[in-house]
């Protein structure tokens, strides 16, 4: 009962089995879609949720734009406080970049809320057409 390396090894097991209980019980949402060329991150969704259990929910980035654009400035205020308490922001943070990723992880959250999700990722990359269905990078 005093051996440290058994309950560091067992702590690894239960830490292994909590992962593996959020996998089997989890909604997970992939947003966008692949394109050509992009089968480095091919993922068969229906193979995840056969090996790991849970349901894939398949997001559009227009889901998270919407969320995005009705962020108040208020929500968008106190995700920056909330930011600046977590992290040491370098001077060299531009100021309007910061509201702008505020104003998305309000978006996030609200996707997040809305489609009941644990997980969240997406394809790294935008639609070529994003700018022309309304998305504007500051």
């Amino acid at each position: 009962m005093e051996d440290e390396r058994a309950w560091a090894r067992i702590t690894s097991w239960v830490r292994a089995a909590r992962a593996r209980a959020a996998l089997r019980h989890g909604r997970h949402g992939l947003m966008g879609h692949l394109y050509p060329g992009m089968l480095d991150i091919s993922t068969k969704l229906t193979l995840v949720s056969a090996k790991l259990g849970g349901h894939v929910e398949v997001l559009e980035f227009d889901d998270l734009r919407v969320r995005v654009e009705k962020a108040t400035d208020a929500e968008v205020a106190a995700k920056r406080a909330e930011t600046e308490k977590i992290f040491e922001l370098a001077d060299s943070v531009n100021d309007t970049d910061l509201e702008w990723a505020c104003r998305v992880s309000v978006g996030l959250d609200r996707l997040v809320e809305n489609f009941s999700l644990d997980s969240v990722c997406d394809s790294l990359c935008l639609p070529k057409g994003f700018r022309q269905i309304g998305w504007a990078w500051p």
